[in-house]
């Protein structure tokens, strides 16, 4: 028995044959749960049979560093439900092999024909800026591809998604931001049909929501709960409409996260009180169908 532990691990997409080994993951995550139903039958007090109507898919969670490198998101855009597509965890003997360039993997993972189910950004003012994917499939079964290997010569990640690496917020400046996080859910749901236990296909059921959740210091506030005013004698108050602009983050290294459309739909101020702490604006927005990541160039 050996200890698994970080060192011993790495994550590669494979794309056709073209693979690719994914820089600054934090954690990976896998489960599955089959939810059976018990039947009984009269006469009987143990169980008569069980069923489940679920084909129990596989759930895969990735954390990553935002640091220049390649992002989960707008990598594994785009390659969903391919045959030849898919993430493989690599898990090795010992420590620095996954580096060494000739090492065979103790064992590989691949899930194919994957599914994003959704992705979050998170920015702090401690810390460095994360993004996390979940991914849907049906199974997680033994590679026979080849591994990738790590390039030693990125040890030492220079463009670390620390508060300094935040070039614009909603394209000024983004000081007086404390923290900033996106998250999108793509809505999966599984379509199925009689003679076939698997599902027939997975897709998108929308509207899909991003929901942005930001604190800035006291100086933002301009009023709390402005959009709900009443317009007397008026006709053009603001209950409709699509939304108001874009919300967007922008880093040193070209990544560009937007939601388009946003609305507020809570607002408040927290903190100040007599115990010293600092006076926030908190707010929360939400955007349908409109969410693009792109970069780092």
């Amino acid at each position: 028995m050996a200890r698994m532990f970080y060192a011993l691990q790495s994550v590669q997409f494979n794309q056709n044959g073209t693979n690719q080994i994914l820089y600054g993951i934090q954690s990976i995550g896998a489960s599955s749960q089959s939810d059976r139903t018990p039947v009984f039958q009269l006469g009987q007090l143990g169980t008569y049979s069980s069923y489940t109507t679920d084909d129990s898919p596989v759930e895969i969670t990735i954390s990553k560093q935002i640091d220049g490198n390649a992002l989960l998101y707008p990598t594994l855009l785009g390659h969903e439900a391919g045959a030849n597509d898919g993430v493989q965890f690599n898990f090795w003997a010992s420590a620095g092999q996954a580096s060494g360039g000739s090492a065979t993997p103790a064992s590989r993972l691949v899930m194919n024909n994957y599914t994003i189910s959704s992705v979050s950004y998170t920015f702090e003012v401690d810390g460095v800026a994360t993004e996390e994917i979940t991914l849907i499939g049906d199974a997680l079964v033994a590679s026979t591809e080849a591994p990738e290997y790590l390039d030693a010569s990125k040890s030492c990640a220079t463009a670390l998604g620390t508060r300094a690496a935040i070039k614009e917020i909603n394209g000024g400046s983004p000081l007086g931001y404390q923290s900033i996080s996106f998250n999108y859910s793509k809505n999966i749901e599984s379509l199925y049909s009689l003679g076939k236990f698997r599902n027939v296909e997975r897709y998108i059921s929308y509207p899909t929501e991003c929901t942005i959740d930001v604190t800035q210091d006291a100086t933002a506030i301009s009023a709390i709960g402005s959009a709900n005013t009443e317009v007397a004698g008026s006709c053009t108050g603001s209950t409709g409409g699509c939304g108001g602009g874009d919300f967007s983050i922008e880093l040193c290294d070209g990544t560009f996260i937007r939601a388009g459309n946003t609305v507020v739909t809570s607002e408040s101020y927290q903190g100040g009180d007599t115990g010293g702490g600092q006076l926030q604006y908190v707010q929360s927005l939400s955007s349908w169908d409109d969410f693009t990541v792109t970069g780092p160039t």
